[in-house]
This record gives structure tokens, sequence and C-alpha cells, in this order.
């Protein structure tokens, strides 16, 4: 397969919901990183951020791109700049803004690792557009988590009962982040070479040894979740809770017109 317009509408709508919450989940922590930037522990945190935040951002407009030249009808720039906020399909972990710098590392350890394992159901695409994206953001998103597990290292032995809180907090919702998801019609025409299940089994055999060996514990966090009714397959959450404080304005429609106007 070359081209999403040989998919069956239920698969190229599934294809759609699935780029549409990797993409605006990582929008959204492209967006939690320029809000941290300021308040890096030091000039290396400053000029790590810097290239996260880019590179973030930078994975997102290439999915928007990618979402208009498959034949879904939408539209790169309207999906970046021209929705309310209600309107983005970002995991909810990421709605509360971060509260200090340990929530900021446990967060970003834990959407990195769940949109990388989500994403990677898409290595080797029969849809080679899409395979070749995942292909260079993969390459990326490795030293992204390794910023991260770098800090936790740190963080446990200063600020450890924080990082067993935070991760309390955090962990759970993103964990359901990856529990729903209709893999089959994307499976059966080449286009996912996994299914959801398997990304959810990747998640957790990457974050649960490494934190074991940190001396956090989560394996408890991830047993009881299940999905509520008001649960949104199609945008990955239940519903929609506006985010809060600097974040709401930094996604605010009017603000993401303004920066790409003095682009």
């Amino acid at each position: 397969m070359t081209s999403p317009d040989e998919l069956s509408d239920d698969a190229l709508e599934t294809l759609t919901d699935e780029l549409l919450c990797i993409a605006d989940t990582k929008r959204v922590l492209g967006n939690w990183h320029i809000l941290v930037l300021p308040n890096g522990r030091s000039i290396t945190d400053f000029n790590a951020i810097s290239a996260l935040t880019q590179e973030e951002l930078g994975h997102t407009r290439s999915l928007y791109q990618l979402l208009e030249d498959s034949d879904t009808g939408l539209d790169a720039h309207q999906l970046d700049v021209g929705r309310d906020t209600d309107e983005i399909r970002y995991a909810k972990t990421l709605t509360e803004p971060p509260q200090s710098w340990v929530d900021y590392i446990v967060t970003s350890y834990l959407v990195e690792h769940a949109v990388w394992n989500l994403l990677r159901t898409f290595e080797d695409s029969a849809f080679a557009e899409l395979a070749g994206l995942v292909q260079k953001i993969g390459e990326e998103e490795r030293y992204h988590q390794m910023y991260a597990e770098g800090w936790l290292e740190v963080l446990v032995e200063e600020e450890s009962e924080e990082v067993t809180q935070r991760f309390a907090e955090r962990l759970p919702a993103m964990y359901q982040w990856l529990l729903t998801g209709d893999s089959g019609p994307l499976v059966d025409a080449g286009v996912r070479t996994a299914d959801v299940a398997d990304a959810r089994e990747a998640f957790k055999s990457s974050v649960t040894p490494f934190l074991a060996n940190q001396g956090v514990d989560v394996s408890g966090l991830l047993t009881d979740i299940e999905v509520p009714d008001s649960w949104d397959a199609s945008s990955r959450r239940p519903g929609h809770e506006e985010p809060t404080g600097r974040l709401q304005q930094l996604l605010a429609t009017e603000n993401t017109e303004i920066a790409r106007a003095i682009q």
C-alpha cells in the first residue's frame, strides 16, 4: 500500500484518530517544555529543553502535514492554529501543567514512553510516508527519554518522596490512554504492524524495570484501571477538561495564530 486512499473509510478514520491523538499529545508536551524552560536547573537544562521543544513541535507539525497529505480532508494549518482547546486530542495526563520540577520530569518521562510505544505500532507500515516519519521521530525520541531518565536517577536520590507522589498522580491516567483502540482494520491493511495491546505491554516493559532499578515500584499503579463511561475513543480521554493557567493561554487559538504570523 502506497497511499491511505486505498483504505476503507473505517480504517482511514481510525488512522486519523490515532495520529491526531499522538500529534496533539506531542503538541501539548511541547508547550509544557515552553512553560518550564525559564526554570531549568542549569544552563544545560535550558539547552536541552529548547531542543526538546523544537523537536516535539516539529514532530507535531510533520504529523499534521502527513494527515493533510493523506486524503483525510484535514488541513495542517487549521490543525495547528485553527482549533479551540476542546478540539485538541491530547492525553489527559497533561491537562494540569507541571507543579514542580519533579512533576515535569516524571510526566515527561511517562508521556515520552507512552507516545513512542503507540507510535511505533506503525513501524514498518505499508504506508511508506508514515513508516519513514516514525523512523525519524524514533531517532529523536530516544534522546528525549534519556534526558528524563537521567534526571529521574538524580531525583530519586534527592526528592524520592515527591517522585513517588508524582508517579501516583500521573501514571494511572497515562496508562489509561493506552487501554483502548481498535487496531484491526489498520493491522489487516498493513498500516499498523502491532496493535494497541502491544503498545500497552511495551510501555509497561519499558518503564517498570527502569523505575524498579531506581527503587520506585509502580506495579501497583497499573492494576484495576478502567475506562469510564465518558470515555471518547477517538480522543483517548474521558471527555474534555480545559487546560489550566498558562498552559491554556499557550494553546489558545489567538495566541497560536500570532506565533505563526511572526515566524
